[in-house]
């Protein structure tokens, strides 16, 4: 890894945790100004399925696929912090056949409609493992994340959509040679937390 790209991505590292600090602060104060106001406050899980690629020091890229867990915490109608737990299997022998991701991002909605785009930027926990017939290799990081994709309002409650996310893996660069990557639908239900007393259905 060259200094340049090594600083650009330390500060990228720095940044993103101050952003996700800032989130979990913010949490704490607007949700009593959510409640205080008079808005609802809901919280959404979903499922999701995919496909994922891989791209490993020595050169290669490996296909795997799987699914994820989210959960996710309306900050605003437009920022929310989701939490991720991702698991992809690879048949490569080659590459290692196991990825485990749990991140933690914030989640800004473009527009609020029956089509919501959306952007996420946090940091995650990546595990990688290798498995031969002499022994198990494990390798973790903690990398920065982004993402882009959208939901669909089938109902009030249920939501379907799909999203791309990239991971800072090894010596890799999102447009370049992209290190660690997943492409995913995902079905997503709203929960009410708590709603003020007009709003209640």
């Amino acid at each position: 890894m060259t200094w340049a790209r090594l600083v650009r991505y330390s500060a990228c590292v720095v940044l993103t945790r101050y952003l996700i600090l800032a989130a979990a602060a913010s949490v704490l104060v607007a949700l009593p100004a959510r409640r205080g106001h008079g808005a609802p406050l809901d919280l959404r899980l979903g499922v999701e399925g995919g496909l994922a690629t891989l791209a490993d020091p020595a050169g290669g890229r490996n296909w795997g696929q799987f699914g994820a867990l989210h959960a996710a915490l309306g900050i605003t109608d437009r920022l929310g912090l989701q939490v991720l737990n991702d698991h992809k299997r690879f048949a490569a022998t080659s590459a290692p056949d196991r990825v485990d991701t749990l991140g933690l991002a914030l989640v800004y909605n473009i527009d609020v409609a029956r089509v919501t785009p959306f952007v996420e930027l946090g940091m995650a926990q990546v595990r990688l493992r290798w498995i031969t017939p002499a022994q198990e290799t494990t390798w973790s990081s903690t990398v920065a994340s982004t993402g882009a994709g959208f939901d669909y309002a089938i109902t009030q409650r249920l939501l379907l959509g799909a999203v791309v996310r990239y991971y800072a893996l090894f010596d890799s660069a999102l447009f370049d040679r992209p290190g660690y990557t997943t492409l995913q639908a995902r079905l997503s239900v709203l929960l009410p937390l708590w709603y003020p007393r007009r709003m209640r259905p």
